[in-house]
């Protein structure tokens, strides 16, 4: 069965949000965002994250409650390929040279509402209780569907699928 991904290229008052964030300091005690419209509802296709440290929290409040994860979890977990139906997992995880890159491609696309957050937090401990320092995060790519024109997006489907029934 065709889902909604499939007819996009037949809809109007969407776009892709996508873009690459290299080289940003990620400071104690802060937040680095990924660069999302919030007012607009959508669905995320990937996500990938490459920091300098396994413990950096990346969080995101697409469910009811916010998920959480960190590089480190994901490998301790064995989550090191991508899960057969999408979702989160380590790519790399470099202890030498202190590379950790995190996936989230959720398959389908996962539906996000507008308020929606993503971000990457500076963790100021180490599991030890050892504080950490400011660090980096090597890059943030992302790639979003936005719904930026709800009502144009809604009359476009009743004009592919024939019918007023769209909610």
């Amino acid at each position: 069965m065709p889902s909604l991904m499939e007819f996009l290229p037949f809809l109007r008052g969407w776009e892709f949000n996508h873009g690459l964030k290299e080289n940003v300091p990620l400071l104690v005690g802060k937040t680095v965002r990924v660069p999302m419209e919030e007012k607009f509802p959508g669905w995320i296709r990937c996500i990938l994250g490459s920091v300098n440290n396994p413990y950096v929290i990346i969080e995101h409040t697409v469910f009811v409650k916010p998920l959480t994860l960190t590089p480190f979890s994901l490998n301790y977990l064995g989550v090191t390929r991508p899960p057969p139906h999408g979702g989160a997992w380590i790519d790399k995880y470099d202890t030498t040279n202190n590379i950790y890159t995190v996936s989230y491609a959720p398959l389908p696309p996962q539906e996000y509402k507008p308020g929606t957050k993503i971000i990457i937090k500076h963790p100021e401990k180490d599991p030890t209780g050892a504080a950490i320092g400011d660090l980096n995060i090597y890059a943030i790519w992302w790639n979003l569907i936005q719904i930026i024109d709800e009502a144009e997006f809604r009359k476009s489907l009743k004009e592919v699928f024939g019918t007023d029934k769209v909610t």
